[in-house]
This record gives structure tokens, sequence and C-alpha cells, in this order.
């Protein structure tokens, strides 16, 4: 019996770093995900930029052409 909790040293130790190795794989899966949910905001974000340039451009060719804007849709 190891009555002053100095047994298994080496067996603790060895849990210690098997945890530490988990949560640092979990850390960087956290880090992924995050990264790709901004990677994804960033794209939808750009493709809304491109529709808005586009209909901006069109409007525009559609008022040099003597049509009438309307403000409400």
């Amino acid at each position: 019996m190891c009555s002053t909790g100095s047994c298994g040293g080496s067996a603790s130790s060895a849990m210690d770093s098997v945890l530490a190795a988990k949560s640092a794989k979990l850390s960087l899966q956290i880090g992924v995900a995050v990264l790709a949910t901004a990677n994804k905001s960033a794209q939808l974000e750009g493709a809304a930029a491109v529709q808005l340039l586009q209909e901006t451009a069109r409007l525009s060719e559609a008022l040099g052409k003597g049509e009438n804007f309307s403000a409400i849709a």
C-alpha cells in the first residue's frame, strides 16, 4: 500500500501527457472549424458584393437608356 500518495507517479505523468495531447487535438479541431466558418462567411460576403456590383451596373445601364428608377419594390 502507498500511504504517501507517491505511488503510480509515472502512470499519473503518462495520463497527464495523454490528456494534454487530447486537449491539444481538440483545440486544433476547434480552431480549424472556426477558420472554416470564417472562410465560408467571407466567400458568401464576396458573392453578395459581386451581386450588388452587377445589379448596380445593370441599373446604371438601364438608367443610361432612359428607363425610370423606382425605389419601391
